[in-house]
């Protein structure tokens, strides 16, 4: 079973990480573990798992930190399990990043859209055309067949029929 294998691998990873002085390498244990719950389908589970994780990495120490992506799995098991409010602050704490975002700036960028999305279901009109402005601002000139960004063009056009 796949689940079990994943289980396995993981372990792996956990005793390798209890012979290391850091707790950082623990964290990258439950990121695993999160993800395989959230293929199992239990987005609880993951959600703990994931912000275990980010209570791990401690504060922002330069480029390398994985901060927006740890951040961006739980906004997407916060999701997937029905919080718009929790996927909301995580999103949002991935734009307040300094150097936790620089590693992963499409994640950063991403998450704009994302923050469109929630604003959007919960009918706030100008903050989703904020945020889809400012992913297509961010995506100008990156893959220009990335969904995301014909996604959010669309809606964005839509929102601004709405609002006319």
């Amino acid at each position: 079973d796949d689940f079990d294998q994943a289980l396995a691998l993981a372990e792996e990873v956990k005793i390798i990480a209890d012979k290391t002085p850091t707790n950082i390498d623990i964290s990258w244990y439950l990121d695993d573990l999160g993800l395989i719950e959230i293929k199992r389908g239990d987005y609880p589970k993951a959600i703990e798992y994931f912000n275990q994780v980010y209570d791990l990495q401690g504060g922002q120490r330069g480029w390398f930190d994985p901060h927006s992506y740890i951040l961006s799995n739980l906004a997407d098991a916060y999701l997937l399990n029905g919080d718009l409010n929790g996927a909301l602050r995580a999103y949002e704490n991935i734009l307040a990043l300094t150097t936790g975002r620089l590693r992963d700036g499409d994640l950063y960028s991403k998450a704009f859209y994302q923050l469109g999305k929630i604003h959007e279901e919960k009918g706030n009109v100008s903050g989703a055309v904020e945020h889809y402005e400012k992913f297509l601002e961010l995506w100008k000139d990156a893959d220009p067949g990335l969904p995301e960004a014909e996604d959010a063009k669309k809606r964005l056009a839509q929102l601004k029929t709405k609002k006319s």
